[in-house]
């Protein structure tokens, strides 16, 4: 699973969870399959780019996403908790590195 952005000049599909999900220009998804001629890749482990991007995604988006990278959300269930939580150990992963 990726976060990505759609580059392209209209909206696009990307596959997520075997589901088919339109992405509007400049917005960002997390994807399993997508068209890298239509989509740039966020690089999550850079904090700074990903932040703002990760704004942008659903609760359940977010869930994915964390669920992906390993980090834990304990309880969180708020949108705003949640992004803390996942911006919150980004930055941990990055100081470590």
């Amino acid at each position: 699973m990726t976060l990505v952005r759609n580059i392209s000049t209209g909206s696009r599909g990307v596959w997520h969870g075997g589901k088919l999900v339109m992405v509007e220009v400049g917005a960002s998804a997390m994807a399993d399959d997508f068209a890298p001629e239509w989509f740039e890749v966020i690089d999550a482990d850079d904090t700074a780019d990903a932040a703002p991007e990760l704004a942008k995604l659903t609760v359940a988006q977010l869930k994915d996403f964390a669920a992906h990278e390993g980090i834990d959300l304990g309880e969180e269930t708020k949108k705003a908790d949640i992004l803390a939580a996942i911006e919150l150990a980004l930055e941990a992963r990055n100081a470590a590195n």
